[in-house]
Parts: C-alpha cells; sequence; structure tokens
C-alpha cells in the first residue's frame, strides 16, 4: 500500500469514527472510549496506517471525552422536556434518576426576566438549555437561557403569526436538532441551539397549521381550523398523508405509533401515526366540545371544556369510566401507567377505575389552579391549593415533601424538569430551583 492510500483509508477512518461518536449515545461513547484506550496501549510500531489508526482512536477518545465532561454542566444532553407537555402523549411524566424531588429541589437557583403572556411560555428543556415564549399579541419569540446558570444563549423574534394559543396547547417542540414551532399558518424550523430560523413548512395550501406533535421522522399536525390530521416528513417538508375530520378537533395524542383524536361531535378515534389509517372509533356524545388528550401505556384521558372527564383503553377504544369534575379542563392533570393526577396534582384516581388514591383537603374549590402537574420519580410537583401561587412536591402517598413560593399564582405552564433543576415561568420570569 502507498503512502496516499494509506493517508486517504486513514482519514476515511478517522472521519468514520468521528461521525460515529457524534451520533451515538453515552454508553456508545465509552464503548469507543474503552476502545481507543486499547489500541493506545498497544506496541506502537508498524506502518504509518496503524499509526493514523492510533491517532484515529486518540481523536474519538478527545471527543467523547470534551462532550461527556464538561466542567460545571449538569443538564444531560439525551434527555429534556422535549413538547409542551412532556412527551408526544401529553403525559407530563418525566422518567429520569438524575432528579432529587426533595427539600434541596426548592432552593431557588436562578431567576431571569421574560415578559410574555400567562400560559404563552410553554418551555422547552434541551441539551442544556431552557426555551421559552416570549412577547405579547402577534408575532413573538423565543429565548433560550443556559439550564445551569441562567445565562442568556440566544433570542430569535418573529414578525407575525400566532405563537401563544390557548395555554398548554401543543404547539412546538425539539425533535432531532431541530426546534419546530406552528404560529397557525406554518411550522417554523429552528437550530435550537442558536436560535437561527432554518426555514417554513405549510403542508397545506390555505389551511394553516395548530397543534403539532412528532414521532421518529415525521411531524404531525391539525390545520387551523381542527379539521384537517396530517403528517409530514420532518427533514424535507413532503405530505405523507392527511385525513379530514368529520369536525374540529383540538388536542390529539401521540402514543408510539398510534395518533389519538377526539373531535367535537364527541367521537374518539385511534389513527396509525404512520400512514393514516383508522384503527378504532368510539363513539360517545358527552364528550363533546373541545377536548385535550393524554397517554400513556394502556390509558388514554380525555378531558372535554364542559370538565368532563373519561378514561379509554388505548388498546380497543373501551371506555373503562368517565364522568364530571369541576374545573378539570383549566386545572390540568398528568397521567401515569396507572394514575390519573388532577386538580394541578393535589388528587390522584386509579385509571383503570376512577377510585380515589388519594386527596389533598382544601383544594376542589381552589380557582387559582391552572398548571398542570409534573411527575417524576414517583413523585408529584404541583400546584399547591395549601397557599396561592405555591408549587409542592408530594409523595406518592398524598403527603406533601416541600413546598416554594412560585412568582405568579397565574403561572399556567406546569413546572418542566431537566438534569437536577426544576423550572417554573411566570409573573415574567423564567425560575430555576434546586443544586
Amino acid at each position: 500500500m502507498n503512502m496516499n492510500e494509506e493517508n486517504r483509508q486513514s482519514e476515511q477512518v478517522i472521519k468514520e469514527l468521528l461521525n460515529s461518536v457524534l451520533k451515538t449515545d453515552k454508553k456508545t461513547h465509552n464503548s469507543f472510549y474503552e476502545k481507543g484506550l486499547f489500541l493506545l496501549e498497544q506496541e506502537k510500531r508498524g506502518s504509518r496506517f496503524r499509526n493514523r489508526l492510533l491517532f484515529a482512536a486518540a481523536a474519538v477518545i478527545a471527543v467523547a471525552f470534551t462532550i461527556y465532561n464538561i466542567p460545571g454542566k449538569t443538564a444531560p444532553q439525551a434527555e429534556g422536556w422535549l413538547f409542551v407537555a412532556g412527551d408526544a402523549g401529553n403525559s407530563r411524566v418525566v422518567e429520569s434518576e438524575l432528579v432529587s424531588t426533595t427539600t434541596s429541589s426548592t432552593e431557588l437557583a436562578w431567576r431571569a426576566e421574560v415578559k410574555s403572556a400567562t400560559g404563552a411560555y410553554k418551555p422547552l428543556a434541551w441539551n442544556g438549555l431552557i426555551i421559552a415564549g416570549k412577547g405579547y399579541g402577534k408575532g413573538g419569540g423565543l429565548i433560550a437561557f443556559d439550564a445551569v446558570t441562567g445565562e442568556l444563549k440566544w433570542e430569535q423574534s418573529f414578525s407575525s403569526g400566532d405563537l401563544f394559543k390557548n395555554r398548554r396547547f401543543p404547539d412546538r417542540c425539539i425533535l432531532g436538532n431541530r426546534l419546530y414551532m406552528t404560529d397557525g399558518e406554518v411550522c417554523h424550523v429552528v437550530n435550537p441551539l442558536t436560535g437561527d430560523k432554518l426555514g417554513t413548512f405549510a403542508p397545506l395550501k390555505g389551511e394553516g397549521w395548530s397543534y403539532l406533535s412528532a414521532s421518529g421522522t415525521s411531524l404531525l399536525g391539525l390545520s387551523k381550523d381542527g379539521r384537517t390530521l396530517f403528517s409530514i416528513n420532518k427533514d424535507d417538508g413532503s405530505l405523507q398523508w392527511s385525513q379530514k375530520l368529520p369536525s374540529p378537533s383540538f388536542v390529539p395524542a401521540l402514543l408510539n405509533n398510534t395518533l389519538f383524536c377526539q373531535t367535537d361531535n364527541g367521537n374518539v378515534t385511534a389513527f396509525n401515526s404512520a400512514n393514516g389509517s383508522i384503527i378504532w372509533t368510539s363513539q360517545d356524545s358527552k364528550l363533546d366540545g373541545k377536548a385535550f388528550l393524554q397517554a400513556k401505556g394502556k390509558h388514554l384521558c380525555v378531558i372535554t371544556e364542559n370538565d368532563r372527564i373519561a378514561l379509554l383503553s388505548t388498546l380497543t377504544g373501551k371506555m373503562l369510566w368517565e364522568t364530571d369534575h369541576d374545573g378539570v379542563f383549566n386545572k390540568g392533570a398528568a397521567i401515569s401507567d396507572s394514575i390519573v393526577y388532577l386538580t394541578g396534582g393535589n388528587e390522584a384516581v386509579y385509571a383503570n377505575t376512577g377510585e380515589p388514591v388519594w386527596k389533598i383537603d382544601g383544594t376542589a374549590g381552589e380557582k387559582a389552579i391552572c398548571a398542570s402537574p409534573t411527575l417524576i420519580n414517583g413523585r408529584v410537583i404541583a400546584s399547591s391549593a395549601i397557599e396561592r401561587g405555591s408549587i409542592s412536591i408530594i409523595d406518592n402517598d398524598g403527603s406533601v415533601i416541600s413546598s416554594m413560593q412560585a412568582l405568579d399564582s397565574r403561572a399556567c405552564d406546569g413546572a418542566i424538569i431537566l438534569g437536577n433543576r426544576i423550572f417554573t415561568v411566570g409573573s415574567g420570569h423564567v425560575v430555576a430551583y434546586g443544586g
């Protein structure tokens, strides 16, 4: 093998190794690290080709070490709050061993001023960043902070469009290394690391775009009037399928390969998210009007604007139970595999039966609650009615572990999680709690 050929092959090996490092998770990085150490410990003799391979191994070690050992950074790279309600199913569940929901979680870490309408912050957390909405009226913008230090990282503005919609409305998410956000007309594509605008998608001419979710290589959405359900390719915006609905839908839920959709005539339908085909349909005239759907495991929770709540089987559409519950639509909910948390997280019922698990006294009539609860490691971060404007950490038996005074009882976005921090919004601020 001549020198030119050795150079070409070794350069190709280096490129492939580095690309592999950048595309893989920490476990795979560690595998590269160990393999690299093994190579470097071998006898350093032989051809230039072998020596260049050793150099490539060293490069892999350096990149892996740099990515996963940045001093002072505690936020994880592969986890985050990537959807408005935590995940594509709107469950508001965080499955992480990194957060310790103890008294220390309520200690103030930093606070940043961000002016925005109540319920319009819709914060996301990803790659060590907290990204929130800002501004009022038409247009608006996004602002990003370092999750550890609170340092401003970037800002981006949009001159038109409705970036606010209803509070808790799923209109933005992060998939891969792109942030997608709808403004009622189009879907904006943004680089979440820098805030740079990368383009827009408008697959349905003249129909706009409201609800947004994502899975795999696809973005799922609803037209502005809620009458057309569709899927596009996340990279080029090409339309993959669309379905006309018999009446408008408000907030669907996506779980694995199934998209659940309620229409205001009371029908609930499960669609195959890959091709738009119908899996099952359930009809119930009592579930009419706008509805917010949440899905987790075997349970689909439907909450209507008329304060009707129903639990259905995600597999068959069978009705498990339904009842009226005062204020349930405004106060928000969260759902685990077996329990539904209501009244801002101050009440728990079994998902299978609707029977009570526990309830904090004095919360039923509390009108100030409008923030959905968040579940983390079997505990609930709840908008507490014990004290107006406070947020509590509640154990799985309903006992309050600790409580902190939020800045504004009208903050309706709910707490989100990244790394070992709890983040809240409201009263013109983004606030970080925890060590």
